[in-house]
């Protein structure tokens, strides 16, 4: 097997892997919604927007605040921990606020 061809089979155990804080200043991102989300090269991209006021149109609007990006096959995981945390702590589980 050529050196390509293991790393291909190269199988990473993430929860044995340790985690380290030595940054304490890490951005905290708001956000109250979904706006869309695509997949692509198996990498999820999902746009996070916050509400805001606009005052030139005085109207709420969507303004985007940050992107988060993971191994598709991490998506799942990321789903169930979500949903853990609403049930846990009382939240309504219903259609979440997504935009396309």
């Amino acid at each position: 097997m050529t050196e390509r061809e293991e790393a291909k089979h190269f199988a990473l155990e993430t929860e044995k892997i340790t985690i380290r804080n030595a940054d304490t200043n890490l951005p905290v991102i708001f956000a109250d919604v979904i706006r869309g989300a695509i997949v692509s090269q198996n990498v999820l991209k999902i746009n996070l927007a916050q509400l805001v006021f606009d005052p030139v149109s005085a109207e709420p609007t969507h303004q985007l605040v940050a992107s988060i990006a993971l191994p598709l096959t991490q998506a799942a995981q990321w789903g169930e921990l979500l949903t853990r945390i609403a049930s846990e702590n009382s939240i309504v589980t219903g259609s979440p606020d997504v935009e396309a």
